[in-house]
Order: C-alpha cells, then sequence, then structure tokens
C-alpha cells in the first residue's frame, strides 16, 4: 500500500467514525410515557383474564380493564372502591386501592 492509498483509507476511517459515533451515541427514544396518575372511585369486579378486573366509574359510567396489586382480588365482588393509577395503553394500571363499600350500583355509560 503506498502513502497515498493509507492516507484515504486512515481519512475514510476517520470520517466513517466522526460520523458513525455521535449516531451510536444517541440517546434511545424514551417509551411511551405512563399517563398522569389519576384516583377515581367504582365498582370492582372479575374481569376475563386472571388479574384482570373490570373497573366502572361511578361518575360517568365507563368501564375499563385495570390490573394491578393482589388486594383488587378481594375487593372484586362488585364493591366501591377507589382506585389509584395511571392508563398505558388499554389498560389502567391500579399501583393503590382503597376499599369503600362491599356493595356498589354504577350509572350506565352515556
Amino acid at each position: 500500500m503506498n502513502k497515498l492509498q493509507r492516507q484515504r483509507l486512515t481519512f475514510t476511517c476517520l470520517t466513517l467514525l466522526t460520523v458513525g459515533i455521535p449516531a451510536v451515541a444517541q440517546e434511545k427514544p424514551e417509551p411511551a410515557k405512563l399517563s398522569k396518575t389519576m384516583t377515581l372511585t367504582g365498582c370492582l369486579n372479575k374481569g376475563e383474564r386472571p388479574q384482570h378486573y373490570t373497573f366502572t366509574d361511578l361518575k360517568t359510567g365507563r368501564k375499563m380493564t385495570v390490573t394491578g396489586p393482589a388486594d383488587l382480588e378481594k375487593h372484586s365482588g362488585n364493591h366501591t372502591v377507589k382506585i389509584t393509577g395511571a392508563r398505558t395503553g388499554d389498560v389502567f394500571d391500579v399501583t393503590k386501592v382503597e376499599h369503600v363499600s362491599p356493595t356498589c350500583e354504577a350509572k350506565s355509560a352515556k
């Protein structure tokens, strides 16, 4: 390899390193963030899948699938509960559950 070929090879390698390193070092995009934390009161019942429950909001009558701590199971017999958590996709992830009443009657969704 002559001097000119070595210089071209060195220049090419340095160019690739200069362009390639910043591309590799870029931060990966953050996954979709959870929606903000909220607290809802409503009726909790067993869902169609294990560890998934149906929650009916007392104010709106809107139904949603919730999942979370093991405490949800003992309140899943149509109890009124206050749940705190955040929505991720189609599921509301409960971080805290408070028992309000052993019975529940939600209005129908509009």
